[in-house]
C-alpha cells in the first residue's frame, strides 16, 4: 500500500492509497431475500452501514471502475488479472481476478465524472484477517439500487499484504464457509460472477 503525494493520472498532490487485490463477486437481480441476509448476518461479527458512490458509466463501459465513494475519495479500479471462472465450493463458482485500486481524498475542484450514475448500497461485512499479516479477506453482502434497478451481491474481496492475495482469499472464503455454509437452496454460479464496471455498463446500456 502507498501513502503519499504523488502526480499523475490522479491529479497533482493527492494523498493516495495503492492495493492490489484479488475478489470474486455475484450478482443476483431484485431486493435482497430476508433469508439470505439472516445467513449472511447471523454471525456476531458482521458490520453494518449504508453509503452512496457515484460511478462513471464510461469507464465502467471500458472494464475500469471508476467511482466517488460515498463523497470522501475518488476510487479507480483496474483489472490486471483474470484468472477464469474458479470452483471454491459446492454451490460456489466465480470468475476470481486480481484487480489494482487506487484511491486519493476527494478534491472538489478536480473535474467531475463524465457520466455520472448513482450506486446506492446497503452493506453487510466480515473480515477475516490472515494470521501473522496485514493480510486477510472480506466478505461483503450488499444491496444494490441504481438507475432504478435493484440487485444484491457477494463478494470475497483481499486486503493488506498483495503477495499473500491468494492463500488470503483462500482461508477467507474457507473460514466464511465452515462460518457460514451455503444453505441447500441457494447457488452462486459462473454466469451471475461479474465485476462492479460489468454491472454497471450492464444498467447504464
Amino acid at each position: 500500500m502507498l501513502n503519499s503525494d504523488r502526480r499523475g493520472a490522479l491529479g497533482p498532490a493527492s494523498l493516495v492509497d495503492e492495493l492490489l487485490t484479488r475478489e470474486a463477486r455475484w450478482f443476483v437481480g431484485g431486493l435482497l431475500p430476508s433469508s439470505v441476509a439472516e445467513w449472511f448476518t447471523a454471525a456476531p461479527d458482521v458490520e453494518s452501514g449504508e453509503r452512496v458512490d457515484t460511478y462513471d458509466l464510461e469507464s465502467a463501459r471500458r472494464g475500469i471502475g471508476r467511482k466517488h465513494r460515498n463523497g470522501e475519495s475518488v476510487d479507480v479500479k483496474v483489472r490486471v488479472r483474470d484468472l477464469g471462472d474458479i470452483p471454491l465450493a459446492d454451490r460456489l463458482v466465480g470468475r476470481l481476478e486480481d484487480w489494482r485500486k487506487v484511491s486519493r481524498t476527494a478534491d472538489p475542484s478536480r473535474p467531475r465524472l463524465v457520466a455520472p450514475m448513482e450506486v446506492a448500497k446497503a452493506l453487510h461485512t466480515r473480515r477475516f484477517p490472515l494470521p501473522g499479516s496485514d493480510a486477510g479477506c472480506e466478505a461483503e453482502l450488499v444491496q444494490i439500487e441504481a438507475a432504478g434497478a435493484t440487485a444484491w451481491s457477494l463478494c470475497f474481496e483481499t486486503y493488506g499484504d498483495p503477495t499473500l492475495r491468494a492463500r488470503a482469499f483462500r482461508q477467507g472464503v474457507d473460514r466464511f464457509l465452515a462460518e457460514t455454509p451455503i444453505p441447500a437452496d441457494l447457488e452462486f454460479g459462473p454466469q451471475r460472477s461479474l465485476s462492479y464496471p460489468a454491472l454497471i455498463a450492464r444498467v447504464g446500456s
